[in-house]
């Protein structure tokens, strides 16, 4: 561990401002500038050397759990398959005082210091645990800057995390950066794979290192991500399990393989792989998801909320109503099926457990001219209710009735997600500012993001299968049937 400083060149000019993130965490910083502007940046590094290779004739590991595996079959291609979030604090915070929480934390939590090891002869690798040095943490000092220059600055900074590409068997993977822009004002982001944890761990990563920093307290007992997944796998293995997933059983999921998108011409492949290639344009088939934002208008949740409990259903309900309503207008599809994030907490053990919980089910919905949104809604909410429910049973290859043998995982082509943080995390003044996670392959998904008073839709999508003009015009019809 070593701390770094680097100051402007005083040669420098002109006013671009560009950052390049480094293995194993150093920054190095080029910002043009006019002489008479006299701003410089101080930057601290928390240095996290790579461990010596391990000796496999020693080496202990557990298993990876249903969602590692399917994941890791994308995850070795691909670096975009990660959580991570930007969350603002405005209260005097010192970075050694916070060190010093998310340390504690790690401690508690294996998975935030997992690394994924593959024995040789092996495709699949095994989680390792590491010791509470393997993560990285760097302060960056942006306070001499304008506003503006600091926001553009911390975006940058989240989108260079979100394209990290981390060693996966000797780390670090756990990435903390401390942006301070004021003396009562700084920025933290958190980033690692999406193999150890969903952004539902970040929400509660978060909340404990707040409530560690105002009440100097975590909690000791805490169920590791190891333990649970290999409890799950045997519960799988019981009688029971093979009578819940006739649940799954009734959902015919080849109708993915056939099934019509909007502005999508050929049928969805079911899988990524050899034999089902998601490329139909001839373009490289590296899954590289964009993003389109839906306005929305202040007080448009609060709407919402007000109509959801007017039917007695969930807002995540509605608005999983009215994503089905227009892909059904756009595609003609009497019968669609979305594949929904569920955050696979349904065990009280599991409110507050970190790990790569979340899973995508399907949820079917049947459309008719002259059903009624009411008559849908209250549908879609039972089997929100149900999919929720059931949501441990529900494994590719195993729990559905689809015959044809498949040599990739499945995906679902179009799905849906919700999550919901609070506005403020209790009265600390920690607020969210933006959130990425994925941890499946998708063609179109709509993502809702809950925060507070405010709703935060955005559409994100395959660039190999759809637009950018495309996304836009179905982010103008979503926001017009949510405001009809």
């Amino acid at each position: 561990m070593r701390k770094l400083f680097k100051t402007l060149p005083p040669s420098c000019n002109g006013k671009t401002i560009r950052l390049i993130i480094l293995y194993p965490a150093i920054i190095w910083l080029y910002a043009s500038r006019k002489p008479e502007d006299g701003y410089g940046f101080i930057i601290y590094g928390l240095i996290v050397e790579r461990r010596k290779v391990m000796q496999t004739t020693d080496l202990q590991g557990a298993a990876l759990s249903y969602q590692q595996a399917r994941l890791w079959s994308w995850q070795k291609e691909y670096s975009i398959y990660r959580t991570l979030c930007a969350v603002e604090i405005r209260a005097v915070l010192q970075r050694d005082t916070l060190t010093m929480k998310v340390r504690r934390s790690i401690e508690c939590h294996e998975t935030l210091r997992t690394a994924f090891y593959t024995l040789p002869g092996m495709d699949i690798p095994v989680q390792v645990i590491g010791d509470d040095t393997l993560w990285s943490c760097i302060e960056i000092n942006l306070a001499c800057l304008s506003n503006d220059l600091q926001d553009i600055l911390v975006h940058k900074l989240f989108t260079s995390l979100k394209k990290r590409i981390d060693d996966l068997q000797y780390g670090p993977l756990f990435h903390i950066v401390f942006v301070v822009l004021a003396e009562d004002r700084q920025v933290l982001l958190v980033s690692l794979p999406a193999l150890c944890a969903d952004s539902y761990s970040l929400r509660l990563f978060i909340d404990e290192i707040r409530a560690a920093s105002t009440e100097g307290r975590l909690a000791e007992d805490v169920l590791q991500y190891a333990d649970v997944s290999a409890w799950q796998e045997q519960l799988l293995l019981k009688d029971e399990a093979r009578r819940e997933s006739q649940y799954w059983r009734k959902i015919d999921l080849s109708q993915l393989s056939t099934m019509r998108m909007p502005f999508v011409s050929s049928p969805v492949p079911l899988g990524r792989g050899e034999e089902a290639d998601l490329n139909h344009t001839g373009a490289s088939s590296a899954f590289a998801p964009q993003m389109v934002k839906i306005p929305c208008q202040e007080g448009i949740a609060e709407q919402i909320g007000l109509l959801a409990k007017q039917y007695a259903v969930s807002t995540s309900s509605w608005l999983l109503a009215c994503w089905q309503v227009l892909l059904w207008r756009l595609s003609d599809e009497a019968t669609f099926l979305v594949g929904v994030a569920c955050d696979g907490r349904n065990y009280e053990e599991l409110t507050n457990a970190l790990g790569l919980y979340m899973r995508f089910v399907p949820v079917q919905a049947h459309l008719e001219q002259d059903r009624r949104f009411e008559q849908l809604l209250v549908s879609v909410n039972h089997a929100l209710q149900q999919a929720s429910k059931q949501q441990l049973y529900f494994i590719w290859g195993r729990s559905s009735n689809t015959t044809q043998e498949q040599t990739t995982p499945g995906f679902f082509p179009v799905s849906f997600e919700y999550d919901c943080w609070p506005g403020s995390l209790d009265a600390s003044n920690w607020t969210l500012l933006e959130r990425w996670s994925c941890s499946e392959p998708f063609i179109l998904k709509l993502s809702a993001l809950h925060i507070g008073a405010q709703l935060q839709l955005e559409l994100h999508y395959d660039p190999q299968y759809l637009t950018v003009e495309q996304v836009g015009r179905l982010a103008d019809m979503l926001q017009t049937l949510l405001l009809s």
